[in-house]
């Protein structure tokens, strides 16, 4: 899980931090727009990362991580297609209010995902976090410099078509992670228990099949997490 916590949050933060390097020099040297242009772009962008977070945490304690995540990837992809297909500022302006909404979406589904990946009560827990910040910010200082040097040798939309791929990544780790590896635990799981089962009887078939279950389960750390309860169908608590 801190895994797939670090590679969520990370490629969320690095999308965000690429676009919003660059997109000054789109809207100012690409199409020619005014400086005030920027500092309302950017000032629109900023305010849709941090206003939605309060009600990001609610919306991740009913739908889950794994919804609010994908929800995440949506906003990305939409922002960026905006922008590919149109240059003019007011699409800008939208483009960049999606891609606030889809960082705030999707780093703080890394961050709750995160918390789940260590028992809070241990002492590892500065570690834990330390690495993350150490790891998601590094990538993101890699990824401004990757991102200026993106649209000095060609322009604004390879910094698109960089980003998209980010996203895709995000996506398929999102999909990866709380899907398939879920599914396969819970088919390994159901198949030892029915080998117990007919293997032995009685009372000690039960509890053994129920702890070779728990066991099963403990694969994947953190008993209850939001998007991974075991009583949801693996995206969440509201289906």
């Amino acid at each position: 899980l801190f895994i797939a916590a670090v590679s969520l949050s990370t490629c969320a933060n690095l999308v965000m931090v690429m676009l919003m390097s660059t997109v000054s020099l789109a809207i100012t040297v690409t199409n020619d727009y005014a400086v005030y242009d920027v500092t309302d772009v950017i000032l629109c962008h900023v305010l849709a990362m941090f206003i939605p977070g309060f009600w990001t945490g609610s919306f991740i304690a009913k739908w889950g991580v794994v919804r609010i995540g994908l929800v995440g990837c949506i906003l990305y992809i939409i922002g960026i297609i905006m922008m590919l297909i149109s240059e003019k500022i007011y699409v800008f302006y939208i483009g960049m209010i999606f891609i606030g909404f889809g960082w705030n979406a999707g780093y703080s589904s890394g961050s709750v995902l995160l918390l789940s990946s260590y028992d809070i009560k241990s002492l590892i827990g500065p570690l834990v976090q330390s690495r993350h910040d150490f790891i998601v910010l590094g990538c993101s200082g890699i990824g401004a410099f990757i991102s200026g040097i993106l649209y000095g040798k060609y322009n604004w939309k390879y910094v698109l078509y960089y980003t998209s791929i980010i996203v895709f990544l995000q996506l398929f780790m999102l999909l990866y992670i709380f899907y398939i590896r879920r599914k396969l635990i819970l088919i390994t799981t159901n198949v030892v228990r029915q080998s117990i089962q007919q293997s032995f009887s009685g009372s000690f078939s039960g509890s053994f099949s129920g702890s070779v279950t728990s066991s099963a389960s403990s694969i994947i750390p953190g008993t209850v997490i939001p998007g991974i309860d075991k009583d949801d169908d693996g995206v969440g608590n509201g289906g």
